[in-house]
């Protein structure tokens, strides 16, 4: 019973996945796959490393909880150039859009590239 249901939901991926739409879906899974490996698995790994005090060389690894942000943001250095960051973003982001609404023609084609 249960090799012929699993054999039933194989026989349907194969039949969807043969169709236009679910083949589009195998076009994008290499580039869903290194996204994944990437950006998003060294993102988690690196937020769970921030709660402990892990030197380079990786001997003794002590839980610290949140005391790296405590740290971090008592820091004025860290402060600034968080200050920093967001203005530069608060600035730069809006820029190609305000150029493409003003001369739609020329800037909006080198926005595009």
């Amino acid at each position: 019973m249960i090799n012929a249901k699993k054999e039933h939901i194989w026989s349907r991926a194969v039949k969807y996945l043969s169709s236009a739409e679910g083949s589009s879906y195998l076009f994008i899974l290499p580039s869903i796959i290194l996204l994944l490996m990437f950006s998003l698995i060294p993102l988690v790994i690196s937020f769970g490393v921030s709660f402990f005090n892990a030197p380079m060389t990786l001997n003794p690894i002590e839980f610290v909880g949140l005391s790296n942000f405590r740290e971090a943001f008592s820091d004025s250095r860290f402060l600034n150039s968080l200050k920093v960051t967001a203005i530069f973003t608060l600035i730069e982001v809006p820029i190609p859009d305000i150029r493409c609404s003003y001369n739609r023609r020329n800037a909006c084609k080198k926005h595009s590239r």
